[in-house]
């Protein structure tokens, strides 16, 4: 029982050491989750900067972004927009998931997402922070560098034609200052858009801190804990060996004194079995003896009645003597016989008390 009692406790210990390794490695994934964390802030506060030269950026009046460049600022919109819709499937998995595998999902989406939103912002960054005055001296160029319809490169133009022209290449451009003014718009309100995700992204980033010191702080506890809990079970795992070894000792102690009842029990047995034998053979002695003094009687009687036969022919000559003599006899033959009863039941008396004692 003892043996057992201290293999239960060894298995209690042997778990309680499992969950702590188990609670040690939640804390280094938890640890790479707050890097990830920390990555992540660093990267908003890139966008941050970024979206603050912008703001002053876009306060021009005309604005000329390559079509190829709006086209590759779209589509990675759309991926910082698909990295929103990732970022909050995991966080409403992040209850049903286990921690691990949630750490390892937002490693894979921060990592990849990350990448393709910095690419966004340097992108912007490039095509926004260009100096307004080359865009302006583009549009001059691309207003003034149209062709009329009336200009031949045969013949010289006439001044109504040159002033046709000039005033068909001020309407193209007008018609183009409204197109590049109404693409200006479009692109303020998605830059509008990017800094409402990205004030969402920052919230969800503090709550994302929030929630890792609150995760530290519950390690921490949960690590203090299992210490204390550590130190306690060792502490009671040393006090029940030492019980155990009292209570094994004491166990020795009683089988010693059990043997040495035991052979005590046996010696006094033989004694009281050699007493039984010497009884017996005590009382068949006794019987002897009486059976011996009984014939010794019944001879003297036999022998008193040879003689009173003999005398009876004496007797004849004094009746009165003879009669005395016969009450004295009788007497003497009562006597006797009570003599004899007595002695009879004494020896069996004796006989039955020794038994008794012996029994």
């Amino acid at each position: 029982m003892t043996k057992k009692k201290k293999d239960v406790l060894v298995d209690d210990l042997m778990d309680e050491l499992n969950d702590s390794t188990e609670s040690s490695g939640k804390s280094e994934s938890k640890n790479y989750y707050e890097e990830a964390q920390a990555s992540t802030v660093d990267f908003y506060t890139i966008s941050n900067q970024t979206e603050e030269n912008e703001e002053g950026i876009l306060e021009l009046d005309i604005d000329l972004p390559d079509i190829n460049k709006k086209t590759n600022i779209k589509a990675k919109e759309e991926s910082v927009y698909n990295f929103t819709e990732i970022y909050e499937e995991h966080k409403e998995e992040d209850d049903a998931l286990r921690e691990e595998e949630l750490v390892q999902a937002y490693e894979e989406t921060l990592a990849t997402e990350m990448v393709k939103a910095v690419e966004v912002k340097s992108e912007v960054k490039e095509v926004v922070s260009e100096d307004p005055l080359d865009h302006t001296e583009k549009v001059d160029l691309d207003l003034f560098n149209i062709s009329s319809p009336y200009q031949s490169s045969s013949r010289t133009m006439s001044p109504t034609e040159s002033m046709l022209a000039e005033s068909e290449n001020l309407r193209i451009a007008k018609i183009k200052i409204k197109e590049l003014q109404k693409e200006n718009e479009k692109l303020s309100i998605e830059n509008e858009e990017l800094a409402a995700a990205a004030e969402t992204f920052r919230n969800k980033v503090d709550q994302l801190e929030g929630k890792a010191h609150n995760f530290q702080i519950k390690y921490r506890d949960l690590n203090d804990n299992v210490k204390g809990e550590k130190e306690i079970l060792l502490n009671s795992i040393a006090e029940k060996d030492r019980e155990i070894q009292r209570v094994s000792q004491r166990a020795s102690e009683l089988e010693n004194r059990l043997q040495m009842g035991l052979r005590k029990i046996k010696v006094r047995e033989r004694e009281l079995e050699n007493r039984l034998e010497l009884i017996k053979l005590e009382s068949k002695a006794l019987v002897k003896s009486k059976d011996e003094m009984i014939l010794n009687l019944k001879r003297q009687l036999d022998k008193l009645n040879h003689e009173l036969e003999s005398l009876r022919s004496k007797i004849h000559e004094s009746n009165k003597y003879i009669s005395q003599k016969q009450e004295v006899l009788r007497k003497t033959v009562k006597t006797l016989r009570l003599a004899l009863s007595l002695l009879e039941a004494e020896d069996f008396n004796n006989l039955t008390g020794n038994l008794k004692k012996v029994d």
